[in-house]
């Protein structure tokens, strides 16, 4: 050490832009996962008359989406009240959502 000193310069650049990349593709990823939550809520749902079916709506939030169904019963056809769809609506779906992503 002689008492010179060392001068680093670091330029970071682009970082605007990144940001506008991240926010793009995450809304996209959150767009994506919500209609492939819509999708599979709407297979795993029972059909009798198809109200309940139809009844599931992708709703924008701020920060992204809600997936609802107000079929008044919705909630007995979750607890497996139906042949067809005895471990639920919800459980079936998100483990669908799971093995995609």
């Amino acid at each position: 050490n002689s008492g010179k000193h060392l001068m680093l310069n670091i330029t970071v650049s682009g970082i605007t832009q990144t940001n506008r990349k991240i926010k793009s593709e995450t809304t996209k990823l959150v767009n994506n996962i919500s209609n492939d939550v819509l999708t599979f809520a709407r297979v795993n749902t029972p059909i009798r008359l198809g109200r309940a079916r139809a009844g599931w709506k992708k709703v924008k939030q701020t920060t992204g989406f809600s997936i609802r169904n107000k079929v008044p019963y919705i909630n007995k056809l979750e607890q497996g009240s139906s042949e067809q769809a005895r471990n639920g609506i919800l459980g079936p779906t998100l483990e669908q959502i799971r093995r995609k992503y």
